[in-house]
Order: structure tokens, then C-alpha cells, then sequence
């Protein structure tokens, strides 16, 4: 299991309308935590953070085939259909237009593999992180499992956060609680990649499958698209949560973000955590399950409900 943040922010006065989203990059091959002295088989070399449109990007934790395949089959049409609505004066497909596809060729292709008598126990968690019809930033939660199959659409109205994280559950309140620290206070986002980054390095049983960098994407509304820096941390430079050089290295890029790590973020959060237990995710406006999301069959054009129309 993984642990992945999608966030979203309006700051009213600015109208700044702000997303990003974090993951680890660590895949966990075979996992030995039933065996007694037999370490797990990892790479910690995995992309676990897709784009789907310029304005819209997903985060992945559980098996790693289904939503990769998913975000691949529908990027092309996604971003052809956006483009063209634009030429013609439309808006670009909105997060609901998404999520809709997306959740149509996952479910093909997560029942495909829980056919297969190996695959039975798949489960999958995914978040979506993009901007509604109305220019709403907006977060998507989607559960896939066998029996269970949960939508969340979260809205971020201006002047308010939204943060979930999905993945590992010991760890999942802790880096939402990192973000709503974050914004309360007006802090730099820098100090939850901070904690993201103790995560992937904690030797805690718990977070043996969490590792290697942290992927880190962003954009607000008047970007041109996602943005995915690169970033100088301890040395190192990354890049979607691979390490591309040194600091020190010549010829290195210009265009990079630098964050400082602070050690102690994260055992403050563990001990405010055992003290009380803080909470994955905020209230979503609309839930709903898979099959309610595309009843009916597939519909392109199927509209919102009115909790993802209406500004507050």
C-alpha cells in the first residue's frame, strides 16, 4: 500500500484556485509480512501519479494494473475532447466528465482481473484532482474492491480546503492533517512533502510499504497546465520522485523548487495522532457507488447533480 494526498485551495480574496497531489513511488512486488524474517520485495522506482488532461492528474494506492491502464486508455480522447470544445467556445471537460470515463474503463478492466482466481482480493483506491464546470477545484475518491465499489466528489467553495488522502490507514490522517496545518496557518506546502518524505524513510513495520521519493504535482487556475517540478530536498534533486542528480551537479535545471526538511513534523504528527485520531479525509458534497455513477450505461453528456453545480 501506498500513501497518496490530493489537495485543493481557494484563497477568496486573490481568487487563487490551487490543486496538487503527493505520493510515494514505492511497489511493493511480493509481500512477505505474513512470513517471519523474510523482508518484502519491492522497487521503489514506481509512478504511482498520472495526468488525465492538462488540468487534471490522479493519484493510485492497492494494485498497480487497473487504474494506470485506465488513465492511459482515456487520456488521448480526454485531452482531444477538451481541446476541441475549446476551439468551438466550450469549456474543457470538467472533473465529473472525468471521472465518469475513468470509472467506466476502470470497472472493465478491474472485473477482468478479479476474474482471475489469483486476483480475487484486488482492491483499489484512487484520488482525482481537477476543476468542476463552474471553475470549482475538486477532489474524487473512488474505493474499488470485489463487493464494494464508493464515489466521493469533494468541492473546494472559495475561501475553503479540501484534503483526503488514501493508502495506508496509519498513516493517511496524519498527512491530512499535515495539509489542514498547512493552510490554517498559511504555511509553505514544502513542509508536506517534508513529512511525505520522513514517511517513505520510516523503518516502522507499518510503513514498509511505503518508500522511495515523493511525486509531487500542482496547478492553480491561471496555470497552462500541471505542473510537476523539480525539486532540491537533502541534497538531491527529484523529479516525480525519482532522483535526477545533485545539488552540486553542474549544469543542473533552473527551473526548481527548494525544500527544506524538517525532522520533527512528523513525530510531532505521530503523538498528536495517538492522542487523537485525526481524520483521512473532509465531508464530500456527493457520494455515490460505481454503478449508481454510470447508471444507465456509459452517457458522455450526463449532467452533474445539483451538490457539484451550486456555489455556496
Amino acid at each position: 500500500m501506498t500513501v497518496a494526498i490530493a489537495y485543493a485551495r481557494w484563497i477568496e480574496e486573490r481568487d487563487w484556485r490551487t490543486m496538487g497531489v503527493l505520493a510515494d513511488s514505492r511497489l511493493t512486488l511480493r509481500d512477505n509480512s505474513h512470513l517471519q524474517d523474510e523482508p518484502n520485495v519491492f522497487i521503489d522506482t514506481f509512478l504511482k501519479t498520472y495526468e488525465l488532461d492538462r488540468f487534471c492528474v490522479m493519484a493510485m494506492a492497492g494494485h498497480n494494473i487497473a487504474p494506470p491502464a485506465a488513465a492511459e486508455f482515456i487520456r488521448p480522447i480526454v485531452r482531444l475532447t477538451s481541446e476541441v470544445n475549446v476551439s468551438r467556445g466550450d469549456k474543457p471537460l470538467s472533473l465529473w466528465d472525468i471521472s465518469r470515463f475513468f470509472v467506466h474503463y476502470l470497472r472493465m478492466i478491474f472485473d477482468n482481473l478479479a476474474a482471475l482466481p489469483e486476483r480475487r482480493d484486488i482492491t483499489n483506491q484512487v484520488l482525482l484532482s481537477g476543476y468542476y464546470e463552474d471553475g470549482v477545484p475538486g477532489i474524487v475518491k473512488i474505493g474499488f474492491g470485489r463487493q464494494v465499489r464508493n464515489v466521493a466528489f469533494f468541492r473546494c467553495d472559495p475561501g475553503q480546503s479540501a484534503v483526503v488522502a488514501i493508502g495506508d490507514s496509519v498513516y493517511t490522517g496524519i498527512v491530512t492533517e499535515c495539509a489542514r496545518r498547512i493552510f490554517a496557518t498559511k504555511g509553505n506546502i514544502g513542509a508536506l512533502f517534508s513529512v511525505m518524505w520522513d514517511l517513505s524513510k520510516h523503518e516502522g513495520k507499518p510503513a514498509q510499504t511505503i518508500g522511495g521519493g515523493v511525486s509531487f504535482g500542482f496547478c492553480q487556475n491561471d496555470s497552462a497546465t500541471y505542473y510537476w517540478p523539480i525539486i532540491e530536498f537533502e541534497g538531491g534533486l527529484y523529479h516525480r520522485g525519482l532522483l535526477i542528480g545533485r545539488s552540486g551537479d553542474k549544469d543542473q535545471p533552473s527551473a526548481k523548487m527548494i525544500y527544506e526538511h524538517d525532522a520533527t513534523l512528523l513525530a510531532e504528527l505521530e503523538r498528536a495522532h495517538e492522542e487523537q485520531k485525526f481524520q483521512s479525509e473532509d465531508t464530500p458534497a456527493f457520494t455515490c457507488t460505481a454503478d449508481e455513477l454510470l447508471e444507465g450505461g456509459y452517457q458522455w453528456l450526463r449532467p452533474p447533480p445539483a451538490a457539484l453545480t451550486r456555489r455556496k
